[in-house]
C-alpha cells in the first residue's frame, strides 16, 4: 500500500521520541526509572535501523511486483545503427516489462545521455529501467535499478550507495552464486546462460537443471537469460523463471515490436495458466 512507508516513518518517529524522553528522565538524579540513559539511546538506534530496513523493503516492493514477463537487455552493440530509444519504444509497445541498458563502447557522457532518454520513455510507459554495471549512470539517470555481474561492484557496496528504493539484480551461473546473491542483498537473480548464446563472447552454460535447483533454494524473482527464444521460452518458464531476459531474440528480429509481442504473449499465457492452477489448488 502506498501509505505504508509514511505509516512506518510516523510510528518509528513516535517511538524514537518516546525513548528520547525516557533517556532524559533517566539522566535525572532523583528519577524513579530503572533503565539507564545508555540503554534508551541504544534502543533508539535499534528502532532507527529497523525503520530503515522496513522502508527499504517497502519502497522496492512495488517495483519487484513488476519484475515479471519479458525483460529486454538493450545491448548497444547488438543494435547496430538503430537508435536505442526507437528500439526500446517498439519493444515496450510489444509488451516488454523491463528495459536494461547494457553498453561496453560509449563514453560515460554518451551513455548518460542515452540512459536519461530511455528513463523518460520507461517512466512514461510504466516500464522498469535498469542499468547494467555502471552505478554512477544508474544514479545520475534516476534508473529504477542496477544489474551486476559476478566481477562487478560487490552487492553490499551497491546496496549501500544506491537509494533504498532502487533495485539491485545479480547475474549467476551456479546455485551457490544465487544463494550468495540472495543473502548479499540482491532483489532479483538472473540465471544463465540457459542455452548456448551468441550475445556474449564467452559464457558459462547453466542450463534448465541449474535453474530448477536455484528455484528450490532461492525465493527472490528469477530472470532466466541466455539463448532463449520463441522455441524454448515455455520450458524455461516451467523450470521456475519469473521472467525471461532476451537480447538477440528481439534485437535480432527485423520486426522488434512483433518479436517482442509474440514472446511476451507466450510468457503471459504460461503465467496465466500457472496462476489459474494455483487458484484451483487453494480451493
Amino acid at each position: 500500500h502506498k501509505d505504508l512507508p509514511a505509516l512506518v516513518i510516523a510510528n518509528a518517529r513516535r517511538v524514537q521520541e518516546s525513548l528520547r524522553v525516557l533517556e532524559e528522565f533517566a539522566r535525572l538524579s532523583d528519577t524513579p526509572l530503572v533503565i539507564k540513559p545508555a540503554e534508551c539511546e541504544h534502543l533508539r538506534f535499534e528502532v532507527y535501523e529497523l525503520e530503515q530496513k522496513l522502508l527499504s523493503k517497502l519502497l522496492r516492493q512495488g517495483k519487484l511486483s513488476r519484475l515479471t514477463g519479458l525483460y529486454l537487455v538493450l545491448d548497444t552493440q547488438a543494435l547496430g545503427s538503430r537508435h536505442e530509444v526507437a528500439v526500446a519504444t517498439q519493444a515496450i509497445r510489444g509488451g516488454a516489462k523491463v528495459i536494461q541498458l547494457r553498453d561496453k563502447q560509449y563514453s560515460k557522457a554518451k551513455l548518460l545521455e542515452v540512459a536519461q532518454k530511455l528513463k523518460k520513455v520507461c517512466l512514461e510507459k510504466e516500464v522498469l529501467f535498469i542499468i547494467n554495471d555502471h552505478l554512477d549512470i544508474a544514479l545520475a539517470s534516476g534508473a529504477d535499478g542496477l544489474h551486476l555481474g559476478q566481477k562487478d561492484l560487490p552487492l553490499s557496496e551497491a546496496r549501500r550507495l544506491l537509494p533504498m528504493d532502487k533495485l539491485v539484480g545479480c547475474s549467476t551461473t551456479t546455485l551457490s552464486q544465487a544463494v550468495r546473491a540472495q543473502s548479499g542483498g540482491a532483489d532479483y537473480v538472473a540465471v544463465g546462460a540457459i542455452y548456448p548464446t551468441l550475445s556474449k563472447e564467452s559464457f558459462k552454460l547453466a542450463g534448465l537443471d541449474t535453474l530448477r535447483r536455484i528455484r528450490e533454494k532461492v525465493s527472490l524473482p528469477l530472470i532466466a537469460i541466455g539463448g532463449i527464444d520463441q522455441t524454448n521460452v515455455e520450458e524455461v518458464m516451467k523450470a521456475g523463471a519469473n521472467g525471461v531476459a532476451v537480447i538477440s531474440a528481439v534485437l535480432g528480429a527485423e520486426d522488434v515490436e512483433g518479436a517482442t509481442r509474440k514472446l511476451a504473449a507466450t510468457i503471459e499465457q504460461f503465467r496465466s495458466i500457472g496462476e489459474s492452477k494455483d487458484g484451483e489448488s487453494n480451493l
